[in-house]
């Protein structure tokens, strides 16, 4: 195994397992006959509202797993990993080890992915040719960010439309390559990923940008909602929720700002934010500060808003939110 990681290679892994993952959370869904077959636990109340429940579900541990599988088995223990699931106990799935997974792309062992063409143009099997981009990288630079099932409390009520596998790269502490996978949309579920300096799956040709301001945002008032919809007018609210499916509103152009609050994870925004700034778009913290994505780094963020507008136009939101006490 080698001693410096290639991140578009990376990319392609993490890409692998986050379909599995999400054909996991699908699978173990229809076998229990609907989520309440699962078995559901709580994991403790939620921070930033008040009086609600955060759950996990033996989906998103297996799911996690799976994704842990992957990279582990491509990357060894070297790769610094953050997943929101924690640490967990390999040997109670694997006493023997780690399996070598049929169609992981291992060195001179893999296969083609679909849609892979834009960022590894000569494909798979075989390590990936990438011309020496983000190539040869010290894996003490490196941190992936892992939400195995993002929206889980909705995921549990048997929404599914913004049920989804969040797998995230950072390198030097700053997001560059992101997955998201959605397992429940589509007949085979829809994928989106994206490589900073290389590309995205997703169309050359995105919507159109909205007049004012279409904000999407939690489905749980709070004081700082109130506040952002005073500030940017006039303003479309969209609520929803799942991190990951409000930050793909503004990846997708369906709406141009997202806010979070209080609560929100790293392993909630390091996929998306990644795919944001291969598109141009900024995502920082309440205040425009940038946010770091490291072992050594809080998993908490205070409140983000993210846009696809250029950095220059998305400080003007900043300004305009004037966000300048604990709200």
């Amino acid at each position: 195994m080698s001693s410096t990681f290639d991140v578009p290679y990376m990319l392609n892994v993490c890409i692998a397992a986050s379909l599995e993952a999400g054909r996991t959370i699908a699978a173990m869904r229809e076998a229990a006959g609907g989520v309440q077959g699962l078995i559901i636990e709580e994991k403790g109340a939620l921070e930033h509202k008040s009086g609600a429940q955060d759950f996990v579900t033996e989906a998103d541990k297996k799911a996690q797993y799976v994704i842990l599988s992957y990279l582990r088995t491509a990357f060894g223990k070297a790769l610094n990993i953050v997943a929101e699931e924690g640490s967990m106990d390999y040997q109670l799935y694997y006493p023997n080890g780690f399996p070598r997974l049929p169609w992981i792309p291992i060195e001179g062992a893999g296969r083609a992915l679909p849609g892979l063409g834009a960022v590894l143009p000569e494909g798979l099997p075989g390590k990936p040719r990438h011309e020496g981009y983000l190539a040869g990288v010290d894996p003490a630079r490196l941190c992936v960010f892992i939400d195995p099932l993002d929206a889980t409390n909705e995921f549990v009520r048997g929404a599914t439309d913004c049920v989804m596998t969040l797998v995230g790269i950072a390198l030097d502490g700053q997001p560059v390559g992101g997955v998201c996978y959605q397992p429940f949309l589509g007949e085979t579920g829809t994928l989106t990923w994206g490589l900073v300096g290389a590309g995205t799956n997703l169309p050359v040709s995105r919507p159109a940008k909205v007049g004012g301001y279409a904000v999407t945002m939690s489905k749980t008032n709070s004081a700082l909602l109130d506040h952002v919809c005073a500030k940017l007018q006039p303003v479309t609210q969209l609520r929803a929720g799942g991190s990951g499916f409000k930050s793909l509103q503004v990846i997708q152009g369906n709406c141009n700002v997202q806010v979070a609050g209080k609560g929100v994870k790293l392993w909630d925004l390091c996929a998306p934010h990644a795919i944001l700034r291969t598109l141009g778009g900024a995502l920082t913290d309440i205040f425009g500060r940038e946010i770091s994505y490291t072992m050594m780094s809080d998993v908490s963020v205070h409140s983000v808003v993210a846009t696809l507008d250029c950095p220059v136009e998305h400080q003007q939101i900043i300004k305009l939110i004037a966000y300048e006490t604990d709200i």
